[in-house]
């Protein structure tokens, strides 16, 4: 968990007015991100990249760090 590494998965659901935030959707979620942040990009001339190598740092209020790790914490408690 690194808040200086935050990015964005928009869940939506097809029904109206159904729970995206159910614990099994957000466990997929944070699977998923898992898997973005591991995948690797191979260019030319053996260069690459990862997702941790280009995105944008950004300060996180101390609020929404807060949030973060209440989730993380509430989920590795389970």
């Amino acid at each position: 968990y690194d808040i200086k590494r935050t990015g964005y998965i928009i869940v939506r659901s097809i029904v109206n007015d159904e729970n995206v935030l159910k614990p099994t959707i957000l466990n997929a979620v944070l699977k998923l991100w898992n898997v973005i942040q591991s995948i690797r990009v191979e260019g030319p001339n053996d260069t690459t990249f990862d997702y941790p190598s280009i995105c944008v740092k950004f300060p996180i209020s101390p609020e929404l760090d807060e949030i973060i790790a209440n989730i993380l914490m509430h989920k590795s408690s389970r």
